[in-house]
């Protein structure tokens, strides 16, 4: 039992050091669309945000995909319009705009097991392609999120800096 525990301890721990990877391109219909996506990844682990980010592309149109559990798991709601807003190492900000109004739900922030039992919402929205080139060339250094009824801010660690940038960079 202790050798399949070090075992299962081992597989998680390598599958935290590979970097980003397609999922593949899967056709979505018979008229040729194609889609990318990525496979996610951790983005931000903090006290007031945890979240999990892949990015995808159907054509030309490139989505990032957002997975947000705030403030240990509180019930939120994001308004359609709503920002996301990452500021980047250069100190500019970048704005995305949530596409649709949303409630979190039990497990819906989750990638696994870790943060299925609490509550959080998955975000998918479309970047243009001036914020793409900007996401692809510049660390993020932090995130902010604003929801229906408050803000949540929260640096982004070192390691998670270049997700989104080596998500995008896989898309080309």
């Amino acid at each position: 039992m202790k050798k399949l525990l070090l075992f299962a301890l081992f597989l998680s721990g390598m599958n935290a050091c590979f970097s980003q990877s397609l999922t593949g391109e899967i056709p979505t219909d018979p008229n040729k669309n194609k889609e990318k996506k990525t496979v996610w990844e951790t983005f931000s682990k903090s006290k007031q945000i945890v979240a999990y980010t892949r990015a995808s592309k159907l054509n030309d149109i490139v989505y990032l995909d957002v997975r947000l559990i705030l403030q240990g798991g509180k019930v939120f709601a994001v308004n359609s319009g709503a920002n996301l807003i990452f500021k980047m190492e250069n100190d500019s900000l970048l704005t995305l705009n949530i596409p649709k109004y949303d409630v979190s739900c039990m497990g819906c922030g989750a990638i696994g097991a870790e943060g299925s039992e609490t509550y959080g919402i998955e975000l998918n929205i479309t970047v243009g392609i001036d914020k793409v080139d900007a996401l692809s060339k510049h660390k993020i250094k932090k995130i902010k999120v604003n929801t229906s009824d408050w803000a949540v801010e929260s640096d982004v660690k070192e390691k998670f800096q270049e997700t989104i940038k080596n998500a995008l960079v896989q898309l080309q």
